[in-house]
């Protein structure tokens, strides 16, 4: 399957527990994230707009992984990664999605895999992504749950704040956010900041091996 040309494009975003603004992906993951524990928790929704794998199209397919970084940096490692696909996926659809985003198809989770040191494999939910503008939501009902909004430039009405360049899998450009509400609950990963104010990010994303 690793030989199989792919090439998924569309919208990312994604919420963690650092306070804004996380100084993980500024540092390129060497300063430690800004929990009392040096831990972070975060979750990347990927909604592709368009895409295949060799002939199988993934037009308007959505997934979820969520990572867990015992720290002390995310830069040392020993990540554990889990993946939700949504229930209306098919078997060569969901085995696609799971090769993309496992690495083991090539692209740009591939260049994290030194970092990973657990797959913790594939839950099926139903996933609920909405965009608004600078607003996205994500819920799959008894898994993930989040809120985020983008910071609208003071300058150029309309854009958000972005932070560039940055040491990112989905974008070496990402926009500012925060969280109004964030809530994780799988994989054994337990993160709940009802009322926000935790960091985010979001970008288009072009991916392909």
């Amino acid at each position: 399957m690793s030989e199989t040309q792919w090439q998924i494009k569309g919208d990312y975003f994604e919420a963690c527990n650092c306070a804004f603004v996380c100084p993980c992906a500024v540092s390129s993951l060497q300063v430690s994230p800004t929990t009392d524990d040096q831990t972070c928790t975060v979750t990347f929704l990927f909604h592709i707009e368009d895409g295949t794998f060799g002939d199988l199209s993934l037009v308007g397919l959505d997934f979820v992984m969520v990572a867990y970084a015992p720290g002390p940096t995310m830069a040392a490692g020993n990540w554990q990664v889990g993946l939700i696909l949504d229930p209306s996926t098919t078997e060569a659809q969901r085995d696609a999605l799971t090769a993309i985003a496992s690495g083991q198809a090539g692209g740009a989770m591939a260049a994290l895999s030194g970092l990973i040191g657990e797959f913790k494999g594939v839950e099926i939910g139903e996933i609920r992504f909405k965009k608004d503008g600078l607003r996205y939501t994500l819920d799959v009902p008894g898994l993930v749950a989040h809120d985020i909004e983008g910071l609208s430039s003071p300058v150029e009405e309309g854009q958000p704040v972005t932070v560039s360049p940055v040491f990112h899998p989905a974008n070496s450009t990402l926009g500012l956010a925060r969280a109004k509400k964030t809530s994780v609950s799988v994989f054994g990963f337990d993160l709940q900041i009802p009322n926000g104010g935790n960091n985010a990010h979001f970008a288009p994303f072009n991916w392909s091996n």
